[in-house]
């Protein structure tokens, strides 16, 4: 398994404490990861993703448009898919 510190040369590895082999266990705390340009904690790409979809429907609630937009943002996912449920509607209904 490769685990992506944030490091981006060996001696920033090093320098962290970092050898292969070595037992890890996820922090959920946010955290500075070395080199200051990337941060760990916990569910960021679902909570990138929730932000994505919030800010753009901010952004086009006032734009007039003939489309009905929706925002869906689904929970669990990685537990057995129970969040995501398959749609009331087919694609082709729609």
């Amino acid at each position: 398994m490769y685990i992506d510190i944030g490091a981006t040369s060996r001696k920033e590895v090093e320098d962290a404490g970092v050898r292969p082999g070595d037992p890890v266990v996820p922090v959920s705390e946010f955290t500075l990861l070395p080199g200051s340009r990337s941060y760990l904690g916990k569910a960021f790409d679902n909570r990138g993703g929730c932000a994505a979809v919030i800010t753009t429907l901010k952004e086009v609630v006032n734009i007039e448009h003939p489309n009905t937009l929706l925002g869906v943002i689904s929970v669990q996912e990685e537990v057995g898919t129970r969040g995501a449920k398959r749609p009331l509607l087919s694609p082709t209904r729609m």
